[in-house]
């Protein structure tokens, strides 16, 4: 999302944020969490109604460059971006981490149910044209 908006990305966020230290074997990306923080009036807050979450580190790579007309929206303590929205948009949220593998809290279900939502009423609304 971030690239096709022509931002950029690092390609290991470990070379460039102090503090950068993930998790690199399959069984370790299972059970390690991150604390990251959300920014009031986003969506991601919206839908989580929460400041801080506890979510995975699967990725390597990171946004360098945001994209044009896209926003930060959540953060890791050491400044690596979380979240990006497109602001006016119904649903244009990205996320670094994977809420599919977070299932089991409600917080991750939410994100699912309202995106699903979101999409429906969309796809009803190309149906009615």
């Amino acid at each position: 999302m971030n690239v096709v908006n022509g931002g950029t990305l690092h390609l290991d966020m470990t070379k460039v944020y102090e503090g950068a230290n993930y998790p690199d074997t399959y069984l370790s990306y299972l059970f390690f969490r991150k604390k990251i923080i959300i920014y009031e009036d986003t969506l991601l807050y919206k839908i989580s109604r929460k400041k801080e979450l506890m979510v995975n580190s699967i990725h390597k790579q990171s946004i360098d460059k945001v994209g044009e007309d896209l926003i930060v929206t959540a953060r890791e303590p050491n400044g690596v971006v979380q979240a990006i929205e497109k602001p006016g948009h119904s649903f244009f949220l990205g996320v670094q981490f994977h809420p599919e593998r977070l299932f089991g809290k409600r917080v991750f279900r939410r994100l699912f149910r309202i995106f699903i939502e979101t999409a429906a009423r969309k796809w009803n609304e190309l149906l009615k044209d």
